[in-house]
């Protein structure tokens, strides 16, 4: 039966990456972002069962198995199984992610990849894979409807930035996380630009997505939500173009506080004991490269001492000289053309950072919030490189907005 479904499933995919290709022929930036996209799932695959023993991409796809396995000779259990796991005891001693919800959560959502594709990792992966370019497509036609003119910046940042690509392929939290957060955006934008509603399909999808976001990356949801609600309000209350964009910070500040109230480990007085924790845990691990910060021992001013070099190394670490796998030269070179075009930007624009653009200014609000927090969080140079797909292809596009020649931020384009 399995073998059955894994053919039935490979002519599906093969059938919709067929028909893919041929409705956007002429689009020869996407079908090369498809073919990008589906390779690298498998080159993530290769390098983790071949060179690193497998990693979690495979403890998923192995969990994933075990719960269709429970499945089949429990069926009259599926409801259980899947909403409310913890009452299957019966898994508690099969399942290693049994007590960590967001892992399991996942495993259970690839088990029903795993029934359709009779077990095949493979077909699981590049189904993955579409499922993310598709959804960041959205992102990317949006983008490009409302900022006209930055085409390539947004193509280079989201369909073919090593990094990004790479970590949002194949069988891993960050791909569905990502695509979740792609159409949040996308939304968002789209319901600006047109002032209009956006349609009970992608109303339904953002909720969806906004469930699955928060399940997986609840700390992604926790700072794109607040930033994605403060731009919305922003604009419905703008009266004039003259409004100050500090408006915009003090509603960002009300949803952050809103956020705060939605979980333990958001809690105000709680979150940096969490971001503290997180990294003394992370550190303890042996032959880990770990960021060291200085003095940082949970308190206020500890983090505030280390704030600059969290964000650096948010943005731009490893370097060079803390190389140590193949993961980490990628993230190192990546990194290293971004800086430097961040800088020769910053030089042909003479520092003039358009921070009275609203998009702007969330943008980096998101980014730099974000940057910092995993730095502290997960100080692990490979675990960082990995987490920071949420905020990166954001960043990189303003750093490519700023090396365009004449560079002149505008207001959303109203079609």
């Amino acid at each position: 039966m399995m073998h059955n479904m894994s053919l039935v499933s490979l002519v599906v995919l093969a059938g919709l990456i067929l028909n893919i290709i041929y409705y956007n022929r002429h689009e020869k930036i996407f079908v090369a972002a498809l073919a990008a996209k589906i390779m690298a799932g498998f080159c993530l695959g290769i390098l983790y069962k071949y060179y690193l023993g497998g990693g979690d991409t495979f403890q998923y796809f192995y969990e994933a198995k075990t719960i269709v396995g429970y499945l089949l000779e429990h069926p009259s259990a599926w409801y259980p199984l899947f909403f409310n796991t913890t009452e299957v005891v019966g898994l508690a001693g099969q399942v290693v992610y049994y007590d960590q919800p967001r892992a399991l959560l996942f495993a259970k959502i690839i088990s029903m990849f795993y029934l359709f594709s009779g077990g095949n990792y493979w077909i699981i992966s590049a189904f993955l894979g579409l499922i993310n370019l598709l959804c960041i497509r959205q992102l990317v036609r949006e983008l490009n409807m409302s900022f006209p003119g930055y085409s390539s910046s947004f193509a280079i940042a989201f369909y073919f930035l090593p990094t990004f690509v790479f970590w949002t392929s194949g069988l891993l939290k960050e791909g569905l996380a990502i695509a979740a957060l792609g159409i949040l955006v996308m939304v968002a934008l789209r319901y600006i630009r047109t002032r209009l509603f956006v349609g009970w399909y992608w109303l339904l999808a953002a909720l969806v997505c906004l469930v699955v976001l928060w399940q997986l990356k609840y700390y992604y949801a926790a700072l794109v939500v607040p930033v994605l609600g403060s731009l919305t309000v922003f604009f419905m209350i703008k009266k004039k173009k003259g409004m100050s964009p500090v408006v915009l910070v003090v509603i960002f500040a009300g949803g952050i506080l809103v956020a705060s109230s939605l979980h333990y480990n958001l809690s105000l007085t709680r979150v940096l004991e969490v971001v503290y924790e997180n990294h003394e845990k992370a550190i303890s691990k042996p032959g880990q490269s770990a960021i060291r910060y200085p003095r940082f021992d949970g308190s206020l001013a500890g983090f505030l001492f280390n704030m600059p070099l969290a964000l650096f190394s948010g943005l731009f670490r490893p370097m060079f000289f803390e190389v140590k796998n193949v993961f980490q030269a990628m993230a190192m070179a990546e990194n290293l053309m971004v800086l430097l075009a961040l800088l020769w930007g910053m030089w042909k624009s003479k520092m003039r950072l358009p921070l009275q653009n609203p998009f702007v200014l969330a943008t980096l609000i998101y980014v730099t919030s974000l940057a910092v927090l995993l730095a502290f969080a997960a100080p692990n140079l490979g675990t960082l490189s990995r987490y920071k797909v949420a905020y990166w292809p954001f960043f990189v596009v303003l750093v490519a907005m700023l090396c365009k020649k004449n560079f002149k931020p505008q207001g959303i384009s109203h079609k």
